[in-house]
This record gives C-alpha cells, structure tokens and sequence, in this order.
C-alpha cells in the first residue's frame, strides 16, 4: 500500500491537536504554529485521505466520522512512534 503524500506523524499530530481543541487557532498557539499552517495541515491531509474530516460550518468545529476514527488511529500511531523512539533512544547509550 503506498502511504498518501502529506500524511506523516508531524501532520497527525496537527490533526490530533486540533480535534482536541476544536480550534484551529488554539492548536496552532499550542504548537507553536500560525492559524495558516495548521488550517494548511488539515487541508493537505483531508486532500490525502480524500475525505472530510473537520465540519468547519460549526464552532468549536467538529470532526466528521471519518475525522473521528482518524483521531483513535492517528492517536495510536503517535503513541506508538513515541514509544519506538524512547526505546530507541534507551539502546543508544548504552
């Protein structure tokens, strides 16, 4: 399976970010970003994944469905790719 362009740990967290806030401007404070880059970030991946995953039309906006179980697994995924990287780091110094 080749893996959608656009679609990395870096923009998963974006992703998770923003749903836990609701608000891209608050995400974008929490991470360090601009409103622009964060709404870039959703937009690159909902282009990826060819699906909508945010319903902007509402405030705070809300995730769709498919927004919604791309949380759980992009949650996952970035819980796990920190895991690997502490283990990783532990087998370096030693």
């Amino acid at each position: 399976m080749a893996w959608p362009k656009g679609l990395d740990i870096r923009a998963l967290n974006v992703f998770t970010e923003t749903a836990r806030s609701g608000n891209m401007a608050e995400a974008a404070r929490l991470l360090g970003m601009t409103q622009p880059a964060v709404s870039q970030y959703i937009s690159k991946i909902e282009e990826a994944l060819r699906t909508q995953l945010l319903d902007r039309r509402l405030r705070p906006a809300r995730l769709t469905p498919a927004g919604e179980v791309l949380r759980d697994r992009a949650e996952a995924l970035i819980s796990s790719a920190a895991v690997s990287y502490t283990h990783l780091r532990a087998h370096e110094t030693r």
